[in-house]
């Protein structure tokens, strides 16, 4: 790559040219392996949401310093909602049905305090008023740069099996 400016002299006009010459070989492989890795990284989210959408498996984060939820699009379409990221813990614990919630609070309010893992099955409700069982599995880890711990968590719509699992016992 290079650069030309132009040398002025006392009188304002142009009296030669300043060029500067720079090997850009090194950056624009960075750039190409950054897009690679752009690429790579845009595949495996496609992948990774195509799997949780066959799976029926809706996928979730809680950063208990902040108090931030995540939820992927299939945990959003599980509870029957539509994704806005808006969701926080509050309005999420409302979605368990009445009879469960206080034992799910708890469960949640447990774990965070002593950074314990989750793994429960419980009933919500969603929008349209049906009732849906679930199973909720978490686990704390800790973030790349080692200062902050989420909650990372899974849920899965069981009804179905549980329902399948029933007719086939009776």
């Amino acid at each position: 790559a290079y650069t030309a400016s132009p040398i002025i002299g006392s009188e304002g006009e142009a009296i030669g040219t300043v060029i500067e010459v720079a090997n850009i070989d090194a950056e624009i492989g960075s750039r190409e392996e950054l897009a690679r890795s752009h690429a790579a990284l845009e595949k495996s989210v496609r992948i990774f949401k195509q799997a949780e959408k066959i799976a029926e498996l809706g996928s979730w984060e809680f950063n208990t310093e902040t108090q931030e939820l995540h939820w992927s699009d299939e945990t959003y379409r599980i509870l029957g909602l539509e994704p806005d990221g808006s969701i926080t813990l509050e309005r999420s614990l409302q979605l368990y049905a009445p009879e469960d919630r206080s034992r799910v609070e708890a469960l949640y309010l447990d774990a965070i305090r002593n950074k314990h893992s989750l793994n429960f099955t419980t009933h919500v409700v969603r929008s349209g008023g049906d009732f849906r069982q679930i199973r909720v599995m978490a686990e704390f880890v800790e973030e790349p740069n080692g200062d902050q711990i989420v909650m990372i968590g899974t849920i899965h719509d069981v009804t179905d099996k549980l329902r399948a699992m029933s007719d086939l016992h009776y």
